[in-house]
């Protein structure tokens, strides 16, 4: 039997994560299928159970990334409940479209870079030799042509979180007043979340490094642009389906010999600097 967790799963990529999981393990697999609302969580769990090609058995439980008590909570009942986890998929994420101001800049970071680690933090301990984490980044996140060449050595040279989080900390500041070109940051209106997905990325990098020493396997991958309710009002809109987006998430999650602290896109490797 092997314990699969999804982040963000009631909707969209990690929703359609749950439901391909589901239909490739076997009867003894649990996946957790987890949303910080439990009605909207429920509800989809619903829906996948329904699947008539389902095998593997789905649970809900609630989970806030972004809060210390409801990640400390859901980490003591998967110990109890199962002594431990095989695979953790960190899906759950936000976007901020518009001119990014220091709030938003801060709501975006706390969930995708922030609310990540979190939870990586708390589950890592539970996750058995051989297991793995996959996180969901993105190609916004590529620093090539993007930032300035001090920003891409300062995340080349990150050995610790704290140069991830200093990294961040320095964006954060540069949006008000907006001095993000000067300091070598994008300056889209969407450019917090292009900046939550490289601190993603060096993040994974930095526990891939450290994990590995416990045989867990850390990867981050880009779903590719999908139809999502997170990218309704983005032009040109996506061509992919959360279907599509999903296939490389659970093919790192299911296939063996993949290696360790790598960036994937259509189950290719890529750069991300």
């Amino acid at each position: 039997m092997k314990i699969f967790v999804v982040t963000g799963a009631n909707k969209g990529i990690g929703k359609s994560i749950v439901e391909s999981l589901a239909e490739k393990l076997v009867s003894d697999d649990i996946v957790y299928l987890t949303a910080r609302n439990p009605e909207l969580g429920l509800r989809a769990l619903e829906e996948v159970k329904k699947l008539p090609t389902r095998k593997a058995d789905v649970k809900f439980h609630q989970l806030e990334i972004t809060d210390d008590e409801s990640c400390r909570t859901f980490s003591s009942y998967l110990k109890s409940t199962h002594g431990g986890i095989d695979v953790l998929i960190n899906n759950a994420g936000i976007l901020f479209m518009g001119v990014p101001t220091r709030k938003s800049a801060n709501e975006t970071l706390k969930v995708n870079y922030y609310g990540t680690k979190r939870i990586i933090q708390n589950l890592a301990p539970l996750i058995r030799k051989n297991g793995k984490i996959i996180n969901l980044c993105s190609t916004t996140g590529i620093m090539g042509g993007i930032y300035s060449q001090e920003r891409i050595s300062q995340l080349k040279s990150a050995t610790t979180l704290s140069d991830v989080d200093k990294f961040v900390e320095e964006y954060v500041e540069s949006t008000e007043p907006d001095t993000r070109g000067s300091r070598g940051f994008p300056e889209e209106d969407w450019g917090g979340y292009r900046v939550s997905k490289t601190a993603e990325l060096a993040m994974s990098s930095i526990f891939a490094k450290e994990l590995i020493k416990k045989d867990i396997s850390v990867n981050a991958c880009c779903p590719g642009y999908c139809i999502s309710e997170m990218t309704t009002d983005i032009y040109p809109p996506p061509s992919l389906t959360t279907q599509q987006g999903a296939d490389t998430p659970v093919f790192l999650a299911l296939e063996e010999g993949l290696g360790h602290g790598n960036f994937w896109f259509q189950r290719e490797k890529i750069s991300w600097f």
